[in-house]
């Protein structure tokens, strides 16, 4: 191969990271945000220790620390471009030199593309994938024909009990490679691989069940025990497939015909259509987006959306309603938007990792700090593969500043200390506690002390219009309160308790005249609700339909 198509497949390589970085960048940071919420990494002896006290543990870390990036969307693309690239690069050299194979080389890292879309799928699961692939190439290449078998056996049983123990199950992969590569002298390790497995399993008590030390402990964030992600089969099996093709029609690849080029062209492009259209459902990645900008507070960017294409689930209303809110937009648009019900503007508990998010933002921004808080916590102990998060902590830290319980935040501070993005504001908090000057000086954290309940009770999830009216009577300088007390009324279709509390958005509301959205549902109340064009009567004719 001249200098010149090196240097043309280099430029190749560099075009396809340009290619990953903007999609990961532009179309899909939202899963980066997804990925980095669910997980704090710690630079301490003891996380690393945690990590490497299992089965691919090293590649666990590995991937958290990488994670922990993505906290900057930008730079958690370019770390994926570059993890994509390397992908490519392997494995155009597992195939025979020429252009069919470098267009094939793309095969692998759009598969891998596709599986990410699942936000389920960690980031040690492509570091493992890279490792044992490179270590293939590393292994090969110090090869010695005239090695005595005794010592090449020692060495390769050696090499797997240290890949698997670093990176977990995806040894497997190594191992095919290895037999495909030589068969007379590597069949033995596609047996070594299951009893060091085994052994693990047997030396760990059984801690986790056997089909875990089969599969992968750290690739998946659900417990393998519960799911069969079976779409993480798709890029090893890839590679296996064409290392065989490789070594089977080696000539057919070394050829120069345009036309294969273009067929190979042609497989790579339907590959990464069906991978984008299967591992990217748009209301699914529409949520994730909302999530975003929730915890970025771009409540505009929210409403814009919305106004384009809105999900008709409970978490894009609280979304939006929250939003609208935080615009002092809920009560002149709320029901031009899709409500979901009584829950459309805050959810009851829901046990899942994303789902209470918008209603958790919503409690900390009205002021019922205590719900924030449980929310939170509800939130971090919900992640299934029992991983801290740098979000939910941080709220939480916040919610018990807010509460003067200083030494429980203390402690929550001195973990996000060891973190990187979370050091700097946990530092500046941590001057806060004790110093009440401090705290008030914080505009947020003051107002948040103004308007909090004072009295600390249970309620229940059906009493939630109550809760908030007694939040508004509690500061009446609370709008949003007041906001919200109407529009859950509303919600509930409780119209005449909705009018007679008309004096408070008068007295209290500052606006300047009825808001467009209440004056609909007073125009509703003089004409028996024969309004055509209504959106609070299409509310109402969809909520009947619903019962």
């Amino acid at each position: 191969m001249t200098i010149h198509s090196n240097h043309i497949k280099d430029l190749f390589s560099l075009l396809f990271f340009l290619a990953v970085t903007l999609f990961w960048w532009l179309c899909y940071p939202q899963a980066l945000n997804i990925q980095e919420e669910n997980q704090l990494f710690l630079w301490s002896f003891d996380y690393f220790h945690e990590r490497m006290s299992l089965p691919g543990g090293l590649a666990d870390w590995i991937g958290e620390c990488l994670t922990q990036f993505f906290y900057l969307p930008w730079l958690g693309a370019l770390i994926l471009g570059v993890l994509a690239v390397a992908v490519q690069r392997l494995t155009e050299r597992l195939l025979p030199k020429g252009w069919m194979s470098t267009v094939l080389s793309l095969l692998p890292p759009v598969l891998l593309i596709g599986v990410m879309g699942d936000v389920n799928v960690l980031l040690s699961y492509v570091v493992a994938l890279i490792a044992v692939f490179g270590l293939f190439f590393a292994v090969v290449s110090t090869d010695r024909p005239g090695t005595r078998p005794v010592v090449r056996y020692i060495d390769e049983a050696v090499n797997v009990f240290f890949l698997y123990w670093f990176f977990g199950p995806l040894t497997w992969l190594y191992v095919a490679l290895r037999v495909i590569h030589d068969w007379r002298h590597a069949w033995w390790i596609a047996l070594w691989l299951p009893v060091l497995q085994i052994f693990f399993y047997w030396l760990t008590t059984f801690e986790y069940p056997l089909k875990a030390f089969m599969l992968g402990i750290n690739y998946y964030r659900i417990p393998l025990e519960l799911v069969n992600p079976w779409w993480l089969l798709t890029v090893p099996v890839a590679i296996v497939v064409l290392a065989l093709i490789g070594r089977s029609l080696k000539r057919i690849l070394e050829r120069r015909s345009p036309l294969f080029v273009v067929a190979a062209a042609l497989l790579v492009i339907l590959t990464a259509f069906g991978s984008w259209h299967l591992g990217y459902p748009k209301d699914e990645y529409e949520l994730y987006m909302q999530d975003k900008l929730v915890r970025e507070q771009r409540w505009q960017d929210i409403i814009s959306r919305a106004e384009r294409y809105q999900v008709k689930n409970n978490f894009s209303s609280n979304c939006v309603n929250l939003a609208l809110a935080m615009t002092r937009q809920l009560a002149e648009r709320q029901f031009t938007f899709y409500q979901s019900g009584d829950d459309a503007l805050i959810m009851p508990m829901v046990r899942d990792n994303l789902s209470n998010w918008p209603t958790a933002e919503a409690f900390w921004h009205l002021g019922m700090v205590n719900s924030a808080k449980r929310y939170a916590y509800d939130l971090q102990e919900s992640i299934l593969n029992a991983r801290r998060s740098g979000r939910c902590m941080k709220r939480i830290a916040e919610c018990l500043i807010v509460n003067g319980q200083y030494k429980v935040a203390q402690k929550y501070l001195d973990i996000l200390k060891q973190s990187l993005f979370y050091r700097s504001w946990a530092k500046q908090a941590e001057t806060c506690l004790g110093n009440e000057a401090k705290v008030n000086a914080n505009p947020e954290w003051a107002w948040l002390r103004q308007v909090r309940y004072k009295d600390n009770f249970l309620y229940s999830y059906p009493e939630m219009d109550k809760m908030l009216g007694l939040l508004f009577i509690n500061n009446t300088a609370n709008k949003m309160a007041l906001d919200y007390f109407m529009g859950q009324m509303l919600l509930k279709g409780e119209v005449p308790q909705f009018m007679q509390y008309m004096g408070w958005v008068q007295r209290y509301g500052g606006y300047e005249q009825i808001p467009a959205g209440y004056a609909d549902i007073v125009q509703l109340m003089k004409s028996n609700g024969n309004v055509p064009g209504s959106p609070y009567l299409k509310y109402i004719k969809q909520r009947r339909n619903n019962e």
